[in-house]
């Protein structure tokens, strides 16, 4: 019976902590001029020590969308990409470079008009943790310009803090 409860204990009080953590993370997917925001949506997992939490909100205006996640956890460094490369075709363009500290990757569909930008928000002495944003209709250098609006140093202390 002390052992159900000890149990329970320590089950509410990880769920409590994960659950402020997300509100910290929440109030990092700002508002972006312009756009209109949907929900937040959030997930957490803390079992058998896998610790993962991701934080995803929709934004669209016109014809154009895109949505920006924050994922953090286990197996999600972006171990390939730790040097500068870009691959072209026809179809596809993949780059990977560094931005202001960080390891970005960013990848567009010339025909579907679509793309992903992918940062690594994890430093050496954490699990991983990257910036994810995926647009449609909008331009590689106009979506970077919305990315940046996002607080990428203020995400990876708070990943650092939950994980």
């Amino acid at each position: 019976m002390k052992l159900r409860n000890v149990f329970v204990v320590y089950l509410i009080f990880g769920i409590a902590l994960f659950a402020y953590a997300n509100e910290d993370l929440k109030k990092e997917m700002i508002d972006v001029s312009g756009w209109e925001a949907g929900e937040i949506e959030d997930a957490s997992v803390n079992m058998a020590g896998l610790k993962f939490t991701s934080v995803n909100r929709f934004y669209e205006k016109d014809d154009m969308e895109f949505s920006v996640s924050f994922i953090a956890g286990s197996n999600t460094m972006l171990q390939g990409y730790q040097m500068d490369a870009t691959i072209e075709t026809n179809e596809v363009s993949i780059e990977s470079f560094e931005l202001n500290g960080f390891r970005i990757v960013k990848s567009y569909d010339k025909i579907e008009k679509t793309g992903a930008y992918m940062i690594d928000l994890a430093s050496s002495d954490m699990s991983g943790s990257m910036l994810l944003m995926s647009f449609t209709n909008i331009d590689t250098d106009s979506a970077l310009e919305i990315l940046q609006e996002f607080n990428w140093e203020k995400l990876r202390k708070i990943a650092k803090e939950t994980l």
